[in-house]
Parts: C-alpha cells; structure tokens; sequence
C-alpha cells in the first residue's frame, strides 16, 4: 500500500514537473501558480502518505498532527527560499553563469539543505515526545523519502542537469542485457 501510494504521489509530482522546464521562458507569475498547485498536492499526499503509514492511536494523531502543523510551517519557509533560488537560478543561468553567482547560487543551495536537516533535527524529539521515537523515526524515514524523490524530479528538470548523470540514470533502468551486466 505504501509503495502504491508513493508511486502515485510521485507520478503527479512526477507529470507535473514535466511542465517545470516551460517556466524558465520568463513567465514566473505562471511558475509561481505552478508552485502553487504543485504544493497543495504534495502537501494533501503527505498528509495522506503519514496517515496511510504510521497508523495512529486517536491520541498519537491528535498530539502528532500539533507538532507537525509548525513543522510544515517552518519548513514551508525553506520551500519558498528553494522556489526563489530556482526562479534565480533559472534568471541568470544563461549556461554562463560567473563564478560569483555560482558561488552565490551554490551558497544558497547547502543553507537551504543545511536549514532542512535543522528543522528536522528540531523536530524529532518533539514528534517523539508527542507519540514515541518509532513513529517519530518512521514519520522523519517517510518524510525524507518524499523529499529525496521530489529533489531528484527537481534535478532532472533543471537545464544544467549533467549529461553523464543523466546518461547513468537512464541506463539503470534498463534491464541487464544477455552478455552480462
């Protein structure tokens, strides 16, 4: 049930940011709406994916939906400064970028991650502390799973996704030949 899920949350997020790649013609006020729809639907199959998963007692549900409500608040702000750093990113790429604003854009990015794990390493204890340390344990599994999938549609949506990965990628979908692997 959890794969099926995960595989029909990603397919969306997947087929949605098909679309991804059209926003860098300039039109950020159709990216921002994109962003917009997109985060809804994320945040409605979350919803359902943790509920679907972690199976509740009416108490834990009720202590553990308190915290993760200024959870997603913080982190809905790190999602924003990601957005922005996209909408940056695809501003000034060019596929010439200077080493200032690489650096600058490259600095962003690792604060970005870094405030992620913060967040969570925050939150943990006060997920444990609402419900127990296993189901903290497994909701912060989930919750990176969800995230580490999305990032990877991200990566491949972006111009400068390097060929070479994007070469190992798709080979390792590919089923080994008859040769040998």
């Amino acid at each position: 049930m959890m794969k099926t899920r995960i595989s029909i949350t990603l397919s969306i997020v997947a087929c949605s940011l098909l679309f991804f790649p059209v926003a860098k013609a300039g039109v950020y006020d159709e990216l921002d709406q994109f962003v917009s729809a997109i985060s809804e639907t994320i945040r409605k199959e979350r919803i359902v994916l943790i509920s679907d998963n972690l199976r509740f007692t009416p108490e834990e549900a009720a202590a553990f939906w308190t915290v993760y409500e200024k959870y997603v608040e913080e982190m809905t702000a790190v999602k924003e400064s990601r957005v922005k750093l996209v909408k940056d990113y695809l501003t000034d790429i060019k596929f010439q970028i200077t080493d200032d604003t690489a650096q600058e854009l490259t600095r962003r990015a690792f604060h970005i991650v870094g405030s992620r794990l913060k967040i969570r390493q925050k939150y943990y204890p006060l997920f444990a502390e609402a419900t127990s340390a296993s189901l903290a344990t497994r909701f912060m599994q989930l919750d990176r799973m969800i995230d580490t999938a999305i990032d990877l549609r991200i990566a491949q949506a972006m111009p400068a996704y390097p060929t070479e990965m994007g070469v190992f990628l798709e080979s390792s979908n590919d089923s080994p030949k008859e040769e040998g692997l």
